[in-house]
């Protein structure tokens, strides 16, 4: 395997078997500080984002800066008063908007429709807990789900 394109979840897709230029999102969930982590101010300007990237691209390509694209930005905050769910609203609408109607793009007087799904979410540990509706606190017996290592 040199991509997820290789994997049989991704040959088996409805949307990717049948059309091999449909738009493959890729998102990427994260808090983080944008003051100093170790002063007196931590967790206070705390954010919570998420970006995108197309696998489309070649993977040597992706992580390349111009090539990823904000979603949201939002205090992290509001993502707990609220939950994550409420926040991802008009992120999982537009994308359900993507993977059944897609999106009419012209160029040159040439109309084409893409369509498009989530091939993967990426996220840190805390991140991906979060999505998952997981403890997000690591101060327990088991620190990890994945490794089962103790603190």
């Amino acid at each position: 395997m040199h991509d997820h394109c290789d994997g049989s979840l991704f040959a088996g897709s409805e949307i990717f078997s049948k059309d091999p230029n449909a738009l493959q999102i890729q998102p990427y969930y994260d808090d983080f500080e944008i003051v100093n982590p170790i002063g007196t101010y931590t967790k206070k300007h705390k954010l919570s984002a998420c970006y995108f990237t197309l696998g489309n691209i070649r993977p040597k390509f992706r992580s390349k800066l111009k090539l990823i694209q904000l979603v949201w930005l939002c205090k992290t905050d509001l993502v707990k008063q609220y939950g994550l769910e409420k926040v991802s609203t008009p992120l999982v609408s537009d994308l359900v908007q993507l993977e059944t109607v897609g999106i009419q793009i012209t160029t040159d007087k040439v109309t084409e429709i893409f369509r498009g799904s989530v091939t993967m979410v990426v996220a840190d540990n805390l991140g991906s807990h979060g999505i998952g509706g997981f403890n997000e606190s690591f101060t327990g017996f088991r620190i990890c789900r994945f490794c089962m290592c103790t603190s």
